[in-house]
């Protein structure tokens, strides 16, 4: 009898990821796979805060990776995120879990998305996007900014960097160069010219995952709303029914994560740049089936001449 109610606990819990055994292993039921500086680690610590998601700790970069991840094969990366979920589960003792990752090198690196497909082909997707011009300002600072300091707000620590203009704008020509001379099937390579402008290029992205993925298992959100405190509640309502999980309160103004602060000047540049993107802004719109409006103006500083 003790054993016949034994077999019967572990029939009911295994529905979901809740093993009174551990998990010797497990698939991610969520992806998080960019884009690079659209607040993927701000993202990633505000869904692990929800009591039914876990998310592995670190970037596991292990889908399309040719070998390059610290995970050597599948049934490691399985085995990683199976101690994940009990790591989790022994502070959420009894709840349905649900597990996932985060790695922003999935969105442009070739082959990661058809391997997600291929290894995981029931993961629900999320892609974080962010106005083109300002991600990529912002990877120059966190690539080849000088820190300067440091200051905290509520729980967001915040780098202070200092900025070399010119190598910015160096850096920018010469992989806007290359990605005019270059179809846009070949973006890819351009992403090692210069500041990765590329990967701002979100309806090529975009079309890639939904030429594997069908749309209800793709979450894009754009990050300049869901860390707007007048809309964010209402995104991350939107992702968590995405996820299958309830809803609750997010705060998403005191717990960004790799938050850098630098004096904006004027970009050579900057203008070409702006028009080089509003195309791919405007098909991503289509794309979308909805209008940006945190996109629809960017502040160009003028330089003098």
């Amino acid at each position: 009898m003790i054993a016949f109610l034994l077999l019967s606990c572990i029939s009911i819990v295994m529905g979901g990821h809740v093993n009174l055994f551990g998990h010797p292993s497990a698939l991610p039921d969520f992806v998080i796979v960019g884009v690079q500086k659209a607040g993927t680690t701000s993202l990633k610590t505000l869904l692990d805060e929800h009591p039914s998601l876990c998310v592995a700790a670190r970037e596991l970069k292990f889908f399309g990776s040719g070998g390059k991840s610290f995970i050597k094969n599948f049934k490691e990366y399985k085995r990683v995120l199976g101690q994940t979920l009990d790591k989790c589960e022994s502070e959420y003792p009894g709840t349905k879990l649900k597990v996932g990752e985060k790695s922003p090198m999935y969105l442009f690196d070739k082959g990661s998305l058809e391997d997600i497909k291929s290894k995981a082909p029931n993961a629900k997707i999320i892609v974080t996007m962010r106005e083109p011009l300002k991600r990529a300002q912002s990877s120059f600072a966190h690539f080849k900014g000088v820190k300067v300091g440091r200051k905290t707000v509520g729980e967001t620590h915040i780098s202070l960097v200092k900025m070399n203009y010119t190598q910015m704008s160096e850096d920018f020509t010469n992989e806007l160069n290359c990605l005019i001379n270059h179809p846009y099937e070949e973006s890819f390579e351009c992403d090692k010219v210069g500041n990765r402008l590329s990967r701002g290029l979100y309806d090529i992205h975009l079309k890639r995952i939904y030429d594997l993925f069908p749309r209800t298992q793709v979450f894009p959100m754009v990050y300049e709303e869901w860390t707007d405190p007048e809309t964010s509640q209402q995104v991350f309502n939107d992702l968590f029914k995405f996820l299958d999980v309830p809803t609750m309160p997010v705060n998403t103004s005191e717990k960004m994560k790799n938050v850098r602060e630098y004096d904006r000047k004027c970009l050579e540049n900057e203008e070409a740049l702006y028009k080089f993107f509003r195309p791919h802004v405007e098909n991503t719109e289509k794309i979308l089936g909805r209008s940006i409006k945190a996109w629809k103006s960017v502040e160009i500083i003028p330089c003098n001449r």
